[in-house]
């Protein structure tokens, strides 16, 4: 019995092979062909689809400017709407226009969806009339104009200091709220 036919033309013969060739490869790579998916490069997409360094930032809104800062570092996720910031220097925070809040950072968590700005990692906050904060962390809230402290909180001004928690600030009241505070006050003769 004779499996290769010779008498044939010769082009069958090397399409067999051809054929033998291709079916051994896949069998051996299979796992690597793109009909099978992208097993070679990552599974997810990268988290952070964009860096940068040392930039200025502002955030704005239906009214305006809402913030604005110098960062060393930001990073923005792949959803786009939440943007991370490290190193936070040189931070305002507007109210109906005009500065309400200078603000240093470690880091802060914008995320546009709900126009919060997080901020953490140390957080120094001083008002218009050189009013200090300091706390642990705050949310700033752009809706609202609020800014509640997370975490121990400290408070001075040419009044005294304080120290608390659950701190409030409400920048169009004009309001500071704690619990749990400890303090002096600063006393004048007009006082007493």
């Amino acid at each position: 019995m004779r499996i290769w036919n010779m008498r044939g033309p010769p082009y069958i013969s090397l399409a067999i092979a051809a054929g033998i060739i291709l079916l051994v490869s896949v069998v051996a790579f299979k796992r690597y062909l793109p009909y099978v998916g992208n097993r070679i490069g990552p599974i997810e997409p990268a988290a952070i689809v964009q860096a940068m360094e040392d930039v200025r930032l502002v955030g704005l809104g239906e009214t305006g400017k809402r913030w604005s800062l110098r960062a060393g570092k930001v990073e923005i996720a792949r959803n786009r709407s939440v943007t991370t910031l490290t190193g936070i220097s040189e931070g305002s925070i507007f109210d109906q226009g005009k500065v309400a809040l200078t603000v240093d950072a470690g880091k802060a968590v914008y995320d546009q969806r709900s126009d919060e700005l997080a901020l953490s990692g140390g957080i120094t906050v001083e008002g218009r009339k050189g009013e200090r904060v300091s706390a642990e962390g705050a949310k700033w809230d752009g809706r609202t104009s609020k800014l509640v402290g997370q975490g121990r909180v400290e408070v001075s001004g040419k009044w005294g200091s304080a120290q608390g928690s659950d701190l409030v600030v409400d920048a169009r009241q004009k309001e500071i709220t704690m619990t749990n505070v400890s303090g002096s006050l600063r006393l004048n003769d007009r006082a007493l």
